[in-house]
């Protein structure tokens, strides 16, 4: 498999959102998030309400994740209240994309946000099978008209809401993708037989290539009757240094072996509002009438 021209998978792309109920979105955890906050500043904030030190600097890769169990550890109520302080009901931090996406007619999402906010955006989603939530990711009736929370829920305005129920620290995440949840199971199912979109999240996260790399061998036995197309945004390769554009060149061979094909947004543009203006354009050729809305990335 050759690397794709930009042009090629970018109107393959935008067809296969327009196409009404062909395509699983996979959003990541940044569709939606706290004022100013993101992953670190959240792990930060956690750890000052359970007493803890929170000190990144020169750690292992898995320090956040680690620090979260911690926390849980010495005072789960603590966690509780820091997360119904930085994940409010209404956020007022929405990002675009979110938005757009919600325009096209989906067969399903799936995400690895836990905030509400997503859930409760009627007017532009049609999810009239409901909502499932870590670790009930049930598929018996189907994955059509679903909205799947893969990592939990938290809101803020539901007293039984812990983070207990969240996939957040490494134990959890042990946990989660291990064969004692059903969440490996719905994703290498959707990932065999789907066609995908991942947006706003990293395939090369561990757990995720695994069951990419298993999704391959089983497409590869059961023949041309899994062929399915999957996409990933990701930058546009700018790199002039020689060694930044072996990062690039690395990165897009890895998304080729997991069968991925890229579709480049605009990168040098701040806080991943590349994606916001390439998603926007395609929703304006979405049914029904657009509708802007202004939010606090605009």
């Amino acid at each position: 498999m050759t690397t794709p021209t930009k042009t090629d998978r970018s109107i393959e792309c935008k067809q296969l959102l327009l196409s009404e109920k062909q395509c699983v979105c996979f959003l990541g955890a940044g569709m939606s998030k706290p004022p100013g906050d993101d992953w670190k500043g959240l792990v930060q904030k956690i750890a000052q309400s359970a007493g803890l030190e929170f000190n990144p600097d020169g750690q292992p890769d898995d320090y956040l994740l680690t620090l979260i169990d911690d926390c849980i550890a010495k005072n789960i109520a603590a966690c509780n209240d820091s997360l119904r302080e930085s994940i409010p009901a209404a956020p007022l931090v929405l990002r675009s994309a979110g938005n757009y996406l919600l325009k096209f007619k989906l067969k399903a999402i799936f995400t690895t946000n836990f905030d509400p906010w997503l859930k409760d955006q009627p007017k532009f989603g049609d999810f009239k099978n409901g909502y499932c939530y870590y670790p009930d990711l049930h598929q018996h009736n189907g994955i059509v008209d679903r909205f799947y929370f893969l990592h939990g829920l938290f809101d803020a305005d539901d007293p039984d809401s812990t983070i207990e129920n969240l996939v957040l620290g490494k134990n959890s995440f042990d946990i989660a993708y291990s064969d004692a949840s059903l969440l490996p199971g719905l994703l290498l199912n959707a990932f065999v037989y789907e066609n995908l979109v991942f947006v706003g999240i990293n395939p090369l996260e561990p757990h995720l290539s695994n069951l990419l790399e298993k999704s391959l061998e089983i497409r590869r036995r059961i023949g041309p009757n899994a062929d399915v197309k999957r996409f990933i945004f990701t930058p546009e390769p700018t790199a002039v240094n020689p060694e930044e554009k072996e990062i690039e060149r690395q990165q897009l061979t890895r998304f080729d072996a997991l069968g991925l094909e890229p579709v480049f947004y605009d990168g040098s543009l701040p806080d991943y509002r590349g994606i916001d203006v390439l998603l926007r354009s395609w929703a304006k050729d979405s049914p029904g009438a657009f509708l802007e809305r202004q939010t606090g990335f605009n």
